[in-house]
């Protein structure tokens, strides 16, 4: 089963927009034409016509060299306030509860690995969490929603994408997951209301990671055979 973390598992209040116009200002910076960047696209896409722009502007330019330095500025922003994270109501139960049924519990995120690692420590989340794939891990443009990076944590639980569970609170969460043929489902403790989480076609939407239980029992009922036959299991001991 794989979780996204920021308004998942935790609650970070963190101020998404202080990200963007960050990110924003560094790539003006770097000489990026404020014509050619748009404030109401996402962070990721912004990078990407960053860089097609610099590219463009010198034969010099280093790709790597800016994402270094704006994973340097989101890395800042992210830990500034790292520990007023705490895990939301029932998580460490829900992730029990997901154990218990010999299922691998894994975090995909846009966050970084420092922050990341961080987080579930503060969270005491940390020894339920094989295995993580961080916003910094690979190049930004293969993050989340990307569905590489779906792909990527499937690998490391040695199971097809299609084999796990995603569970996150935001509309890229479901398009990640579905681009990789992955089951999802949706929590209200992000940004993402009813309303909008209709509006996606997400058919499973859930209050908050508490009721993770919840909606397992509902798709063991859904499937025809076994449940564990459908999912990766893990054997225990």
């Amino acid at each position: 089963m794989v979780f996204d973390l920021d308004d998942t598992l935790v609650d970070s209040k963190k101020d998404y927009p202080i990200f963007k116009r960050c990110v924003l200002a560094e790539l003006r910076n770097k000489g990026v034409e404020e014509s050619f960047l748009d404030p109401n696209d996402s962070v990721l896409a912004n990078i990407r016509k960053g860089k097609q722009y610099l590219s463009k502007q010198s034969e010099h330019f280093n790709g790597d060299e800016l994402e270094r330095d704006i994973n340097m500025i989101l890395n800042r922003i992210e830990m500034a306030n790292i520990d007023q994270v705490k895990a939301f109501p029932g998580a460490q139960q829900a992730l029990e509860h997901v154990i218990d049924l010999g299922l691998t519990v894994a975090v995909l995120t846009r966050a970084s690995r420092t922050y990341t690692e961080r987080a579930l420590a503060i969270t005491s989340l940390d020894d339920k969490v094989t295995t993580c794939v961080c916003r910094d891990d690979y190049p930004l443009e293969e993050a989340k929603p990307n569905p590489r990076s779906m792909r990527r944590v499937a690998a490391k639980i040695s199971v097809p994408p299609a084999s796990c569970i995603v569970m996150g609170d935001h509309p890229m969460d479901r398009e990640c997951a579905k681009a990789c043929g992955a089951e999802f489902v949706g929590v209200l403790t992000g940004s993402t209301d009813h309303a909008e989480w209709n509006s996606q076609g997400c058919e499973l939407v859930i209050d908050s990671v508490a009721n993770a239980p919840e909606v397992l029992a509902k798709l063991m009922a859904r499937r025809n055979e076994p449940f564990k036959r459908q999912f990766h299991t893990v054997p225990k001991g």
